[in-house]
C-alpha cells in the first residue's frame, strides 16, 4: 500500500507534462523559420551576385569577385547547415513529444487512485470506531447517572426512623421493637449505596479513558480527511493534465490538417478551371484553438491560444504538398 507521503504518481505525470511543455515552448519559438529565412536570403544574395558579376557562371568571375562570391556562398551554405540541423532537432523533439503524448493517452502514464482509496477506507474505519466509542460513552454516562441517583428507599427508611424516634420521644410509642429492624434496613441500604458510589467512580475512570480515545481518534480523523482532500485534488489534477495531454495531441493533428486543407484550398482557388466561391471563409481565417491554465496545455501565443490561423505553418504545409505532387509527376499551378 502506498505511503501517505507519496503523491499518487502525480510527480511522474507532471514530469512528463513538464517535458511536453518544454518541447512545445521550444518548437513555438519559430527558430527553424528564422534559420530557413536567413538561408534563403543568403542564397539569394549569392545567386544575385553570381548573376550580376558572373552572368550566372563562376568561370566568368574575376579574382576579387570570385573571392567575394565564395564568401557569400559559404555564408549561404553555413545558414543551410544550421537550418538542416535545427530541422533535425525539431523533428526529434516532435517525435519525443508524440511518444510521450501517446504513452499518456494509452494509459502507460497515469494517475494512481490506490492511495486515495486507501485513505477513504481509513476515514470510514475511523468513523466507525468513533461511532462505537461514542455509543459506549453514552452507555457508561447513563450508568453513572443511575448509580449516583438519589436512593429513595434509603431516604424513606431514614425518614421512618426519624418519625419513630420522634414518636418514642413524645410518648406516642412506648415500646421500641421496630427500631432495631429499621436500623438494620438502613445499614443495608447504606452499604448498597456505598457500593454504587464506588462503582460510579470506577465507571467515571472508564469514561475519562473513552473520552481521551475519542479526542485522539478525532485528531487522526481530521488529519486523514486533510490528506484525503489533498489526494483527491492531486488525483483529479493528474487526470485533468492527462486529458489535456490528449487535447494537445489532437490539437496538433487538427492544426496540421487544417493547414493542409487551407493550402490545398488556396491552390484550388488559383486554378483557371475553378469558378465557384472561395474555399476559405472568413471563419476559417478566425481559426483558433484555446489553451488551458495547465502545465500540459500552456498557451503558445501571446493572446493565450495553442494555435491561431496566423501561427499555422502554412509554408511548411505548402512545401510538403508540393513535394508530394512532384513525387508523382504533377506540376503544381499556383
Amino acid at each position: 500500500m502506498p505511503k501517505e507521503s507519496e503523491n499518487y504518481d502525480v510527480e511522474k505525470v507532471l514530469a512528463v507534462q513538464n517535458r511536453i511543455s518544454e518541447i512545445t515552448a521550444t518548437l513555438s519559438m519559430s527558430v527553424l523559420d528564422k534559420l530557413e529565412h536567413a538561408y534563403r536570403v543568403a542564397k539569394e544574395q549569392a545567386d544575385n551576385y553570381l548573376t550580376g558579376y558572373g552572368k550566372g557562371s563562376e568561370s566568368n568571375l574575376s579574382g576579387s569577385n570570385r573571392a567575394e562570391y565564395n564568401a557569400l556562398k559559404a555564408e549561404a551554405e553555413q545558414r543551410h547547415i544550421e537550418a538542416l540541423e535545427r530541422a533535425r532537432q525539431e523533428t526529434a523533439l516532435k517525435a519525443e513529444r508524440e511518444e510521450l503524448q501517446a504513452a499518456m493517452y494509452a494509459g502507460q502514464i497515469k494517475a494512481d487512485a490506490t492511495a486515495v482509496l486507501s485513505l477513504q477506507a481509513d476515514v470510514v474505519e475511523i468513523e466507525k470506531q468513533l461511532t462505537e466509542l461514542k455509543r459506549v460513552l453514552l452507555s457508561k454516562q447513563e450508568e453513572i447517572k443511575q448509580a449516583r441517583a438519589e436512593n429513595s428507599t434509603l431516604v424513606d427508611l431514614r425518614r421512618n426512623r426519624e418519625n419513630l424516634l420522634a414518636d418514642i420521644s413524645l410518648g406516642v410509642v412506648v415500646e421500641k421493637p421496630a427500631l432495631p429492624a429499621l436500623e438494620k434496613q438502613i445499614a443495608e441500604e447504606e452499604k448498597r449505596a456505598a457500593e454504587l458510589n464506588k462503582a460510579a467512580e470506577q465507571i467515571a475512570a472508564v469514561v475519562s479513558g473513552i473520552e481521551r480515545k475519542i479526542a485522539d481518534a478525532e485528531k487522526v480523523l481530521a488529519h486523514k480527511k486533510t490528506k484525503l482532500q489533498q489526494a483527491h485534488s492531486d488525483f483529479l489534477l493528474a487526470e485533468t493534465e492527462l486529458a489535456a495531454a490528449e487535447y494537445i495531441r489532437l490539437s496538433d493533428m487538427l492544426s496540421k490538417q487544417f493547414a493542409r486543407v487551407a493550402v490545398l484550398g488556396e491552390l484550388v482557388e488559383k486554378q483557371p478551371a475553378f469558378a465557384t466561391k472561395g474555399i476559405l471563409s472568413w471563419q476559417c481565417r478566425a481559426f483558433k484553438i484555446p489553451a488551458f491554465n495547465l502545465k500540459t496545455c500552456t498557451p503558445t501565443t501571446k493572446d493565450g491560444y495553442l494555435y491561431t490561423y496566423e501561427g499555422l505553418d502554412l509554408d511548411g504545409a505548402a512545401r510538403a504538398i508540393k513535394s508530394e505532387m512532384e513525387a508523382v509527376g504533377l506540376v503544381v499551378i499556383g
